[in-house]
């Protein structure tokens, strides 16, 4: 795996999964990181990750699936949706919580995972401009590698 340096996006890591496989369990993904780009540390997220559909058992509000370690089966954060495509949830990074925006795409085949590095806007309205920010970015990466 090489980190690879596309454009400027103030040191904020951006992890590329892609779908590997469907579990016999009914509502669960796998997926493997495939890259990895302006990070210094990989190890923010693990190499392998699944998602559940929210079956109800938490006293978490609003949450559409959980992000699960493939590897240990703890579970990092749960989901909540922004729109058919992107989801947030949040992560512990250095001490400090941060915002995470997943973006599921071609299909669900591929997934785009920004994170926001001691940040984490409790205002919905920020993480949406959040998401259509990562939306634009990753836009202009698959621009340029045409």
């Amino acid at each position: 795996m090489q980190k690879q340096t596309l454009i400027k996006h103030r040191d904020k890591p951006i992890f590329l999964f892609h779908y590997s496989q469907t579990s016999s369990i009914a509502g669960v993904q796998n997926f493997q990181l495939r890259n990895y780009v302006y990070h210094k540390r990989e190890d923010i997220l693990p190499k392998n990750i699944k998602f559940n559909r929210d079956m109800g058992f938490s006293n978490s509000q609003n949450v559409a699936k959980w992000l699960i370690n493939a590897e240990t089966n703890k579970a990092l954060t749960g989901l909540r949706k922004i729109d058919d495509i992107t989801y947030y949830g949040d992560l512990i990074v250095d001490n400090k919580k941060s915002l995470l925006i997943f973006i599921f795409m071609n299909n669900g085949l591929d997934l785009v995972v920004n994170i926001y590095s001691d940040h984490y806007p409790k205002i919905e309205r920020e993480r949406q401009t959040l998401s259509e920010k990562t939306k634009a970015l990753i836009s202009t990466i698959l621009a340029s590698k045409k």
